[in-house]
């Protein structure tokens, strides 16, 4: 019996239905081409990829048809500036000269190749947004799935981040919200002196509610600095803007349009570097790689 003569993969039927096991159903708009059917021909695939939290891409896979599938190049839609790509601005997934275990093989199959390259676009995207690189290529038949645990991580980080944002703002308002009574108690109105007592006490209580609880929800979080400048800045806060205050609610309301203009204005310079302080703590605090902690 005369033995099967061999051929270039993509010229093999059965070699090539091997090679795109399990990919025609993790992506259904797969196409492929091909510029001819003998060795050295070119064979392109072309997909849609989606990263989670990342959105979808178009990426092109191009493989020589050889006894084995190799010499893959990969491209992809949108952004190319990344400290991983060739100049052709191919993704550099793994360096040429690297051992067979860490590199993509042609045996490993084209979805084992895809999830190598939705990794990469992940890890791509994910420097774009904070400026680090999640660490070397990650190679095995697991990638699916560590694509996932990866976008649940960032899922969640993200969601720290912003909860945390928030705190840090809303404190912030809380101080400068404190200053707006050196504005409002000369602006009282002079014909209800005993309302007016009690409305801007009841309003300013509600301030020092929102700077105490900001006080006391600083202390509970994992940011010691943080929680310091702000101390400060409300100590800082209270004494200068109380300071008008105190001299307001000795004079007497104003009784005319003319007088809403305070000359010259307040001057709140002094609380000014205690407030960058603050926000520069802040910032520092909010910086991507603190929440890998």
């Amino acid at each position: 019996m005369r033995g099967r003569k061999a051929q270039p993969w993509y010229s093999d039927m059965r070699a090539r239905l091997r090679f795109e096991r399990g990919a025609r159903q993790r992506y259904p708009d797969l196409s492929v081409s091909a510029t001819g059917r003998g060795r050295g021909a070119e064979v392109i695939y072309r997909l849609t990829v989606e990263m989670p939290q990342y959105g979808t891409r178009r990426i092109t896979i191009r493989l020589i048809n050889g006894f084995e599938p190799h010499g893959s190049q990969i491209t992809a839609d949108g952004p190319t500036n990344s400290p991983h790509r060739f100049s052709s601005d191919a993704l550099c997934i793994w360096h040429p000269d690297d051992p067979p275990e860490q590199k993509w093989e042609g045996e490993d199959g084209l979805l084992e190749l895809i999830n190598q390259a939705v990794i990469h676009l992940f890890k791509e995207a994910y420097w774009r947004e904070t400026g680090e690189w999640l660490g070397p290529a990650l190679i095995g038949a697991g990638a699916a799935a560590l694509i996932n645990i990866i976008g649940i991580v960032l899922i969640g980080i993200r969601h720290e981040r912003q909860r945390r944002r928030d705190l840090y703002a809303n404190a912030l308002e809380a101080t400068l919200a404190y200053r707006e009574f050196a504005y409002a108690i000369p602006r009282r109105s002079h014909d209800a002196p005993a309302a007016e007592r009690v409305r801007i006490s009841e309003a300013l209580r509600e301030v020092q509610r929102d700077l105490a609880r900001a006080e006391s929800l600083m202390k509970i979080e994992r940011a010691g600095n943080v929680a310091a400048t702000y101390r400060q800045l409300v100590s800082k806060t209270r004494e200068v803007a109380g300071g008008y205050m105190r001299e307001a609610w000795k004079k007497d309301p104003i009784t005319s349009d003319e007088q809403m203009n305070v000359p010259g204005g307040l001057d709140f310079t002094k609380i000014d570097p205690f407030e960058k302080a603050y926000l520069d703590a802040a910032a520092k605090d909010l910086a991507w790689w603190r929440f890998w902690r």
